[in-house]
């Protein structure tokens, strides 16, 4: 589990770096200029982003040649196994560009459905070949030949489909433009990463493999949780590109507001739900041997509870092209990460990881809302966030409460039913919903869901 730490947190930075930031670009190019009619210059923005990104990612592979990576740069002894690694993280980086330029696209063409099909193909192949080649390869080798076959599969269908649907092909973008306003992007992905991974970075080197392992098992459970909330900022990006387009900061402004409800009553819940079931659920998917990783995994579930609350806030930063600010938003609470675990390793081990980054999660938070304010007037829905912060508590509280009367992790779907209900009940109590809310839900899950639909506004409605 500590080499797998490492080999993660290699690919995550491997990908900041070849995207050259022009992901957040593509999506607002190709959302401003579909909806202005303007599919040739949509489709051009995208096709020079992709050469540019082929550029990158192949000077990125020959650096992992050229270092041998992960041999000697992880501590690892030098191996057939450790070739072959090595190999494979350059064949995922020659094949997993293409995706970061054509998911975004697919974004800023407002089709979240296909791309969600999509990403769910993607994400379940990929486990379900981990599994199996694992078991092939008898090592880690498999693990990471499953993520080469799932990211060429996911560049392949996201280029088709963005093909196919923007009809027109074109390279009449200027490379100068995209790379300009891509840059401070480019610089804010990159302490975006190591915002993201500053507690896995600082421990890399400081801890043993064993330490290391018990606190990558956490933060694994957490980035599938960050993986599945983290949607919401995506799909906010183009939506509010285009009405900023059509109606300036005023409508952008009501956008944002409505987004922090929205985001507040889907996303909160869950971070509530994985902060009380964090220690049956750590033990259910990785093993009793790592459940000291419980802790790590509790606090940094009830920090992201701030983070949520920049979801509506940072796409409004590509919006506005502050760039700029965004990153002083991130570098910040990025020194003060590394500060906090810095003098607090020595007595909280690995916690201090956990908390440091926390910590930056708060301070991200505040700076977004100061730094925004001095060029858009931000707002959020305070008496919904109010109320799911109070039904998410209680939700907690029932999730914890049903582990001391019958604790065992088999039991972990039971206790999120429980918590679930709970939060539902929580909110017809509170009247945090209203019928527009449900219609809205309906109008975005179809009439296929209508009868869920239905039986959820019976318990949330009063």
């Amino acid at each position: 589990m500590g080499i797998l730490t490492i080999l993660t947190t290699a690919l995550a930075g491997v990908q900041v770096i070849f995207n050259l930031g022009l992901g957040n670009v593509v999506t607002k190019f190709v959302a401003e200029n579909t909806a202005q009619g303007k599919a040739s210059v949509a489709s051009a923005a995208c096709n020079v982003s992709f050469v540019l990104n082929l550029v990158a990612a192949s000077i990125v592979s020959a650096g992992i040649l050229i270092s041998k990576f992960p041999a000697g740069i992880s501590g690892l002894p030098a191996s057939s196994t450790v070739s072959l690694i090595s190999l494979l993280l350059v064949v995922d980086t020659l094949v997993a560009y293409g995706s970061g330029v054509f998911s975004p696209a697919i974004l800023g063409l407002q089709r979240y459905r296909a791309l969600s099909i999509i990403n769910a193909v993607s994400t379940i192949s990929r486990q379900i070949l981990i599994v199996s080649l694992v078991l092939v390869f008898q090592s880690l080798v498999g693990w990471i030949a499953a993520w080469v076959i799932t990211d060429l599969f996911v560049t392949l269908v996201t280029y088709s489909y963005f093909s196919r649907q923007i009809g027109v092909r074109s390279f009449a973008f200027s490379p100068k433009r995209l790379l300009r306003l891509s840059f401070p992007l480019l610089l804010s992905n990159i302490v975006l990463f190591a915002y993201s991974f500053v507690d896995r970075l600082f421990l890399i080197g400081r801890v043993d493999l064993d330490a290391l392992g018990v606190y990558g098992a956490a933060t694994q459970a957490f980035s599938a949780f960050s993986t599945l909330v983290s949607v919401l900022p995506i799909v906010l990006l183009p939506a509010f590109a285009e009405v900023y387009g059509l109606g300036g900061l005023d409508n952008l402004r009501s956008a944002v507001k409505t987004a922090s409800r929205y985001v507040s009553l889907t996303a909160l819940p869950i971070a509530f739900c994985l902060l009380a079931a964090a220690r049956p659920a750590i033990t259910l998917f990785v093993g009793r041997r790592y459940e000291p990783g419980a802790l790590p995994l509790a606090e940094l579930a009830a920090f992201s509870t701030t983070a949520i609350l920049t979801f509506p806030l940072s796409p409004v930063f590509v919006v506005l092209e502050e760039t700029g600010l965004y990153a002083v938003a991130i570098a910040i609470p990025l020194v003060v990460a590394v500060g906090f675990a810095w003098l607090t390793i020595s007595t909280l081990g690995v916690v201090a990881a956990s908390t440091g980054r926390g910590i930056g999660m708060v301070l991200n938070l505040l700076l977004c809302i100061l730094l925004l304010r001095r060029k858009f007037p931000v707002t959020f829905d305070n008496s919904v966030i109010v109320k799911t912060f109070a039904a998410g508590v209680l939700m907690a509280v029932v999730i914890l409460l049903m582990q001391q009367v019958a604790y065992s992790p088999i039991l972990l779907p039971l206790y999120v039913i429980g918590g679930i209900l709970t939060y539902l009940l929580s909110l017809r109590g509170l009247k945090a919903v209203t019928a527009e809310d449900m219609k809205l839900l309906g109008d975005v899950m179809g009439p296929r869901l209508g009868k869920v639909i239905q039986l959820l506004s019976r318990i949330v409605l009063t």
